[in-house]
């Protein structure tokens, strides 16, 4: 992973994204969002992926 890190952020993307679709997808978690927010099911995933893109990249950077 040294010499591509770009496979950290691209794995760590999938598994945001696969952990927000089964959050939406949760029989008891899925009812709470589809009620608080409607159009959430699908900016769920999207969003959870992109904050850990982002929040892994600052940690990166606050690193080096």
């Amino acid at each position: 992973l040294h010499k591509f890190p770009l496979l950290l952020y691209i794995g760590a993307g999938i598994l945001a994204f696969t952990a927000g679709e089964m959050l939406t997808q949760d029989a008891r978690v899925g009812l709470l969002l589809a009620y608080w927010l409607p159009q959430g099911h699908n900016l769920i995933p999207i969003f959870l992926t992109g904050a850990v893109i982002l929040i892994g990249g600052m940690q990166t950077m606050g690193k080096r």
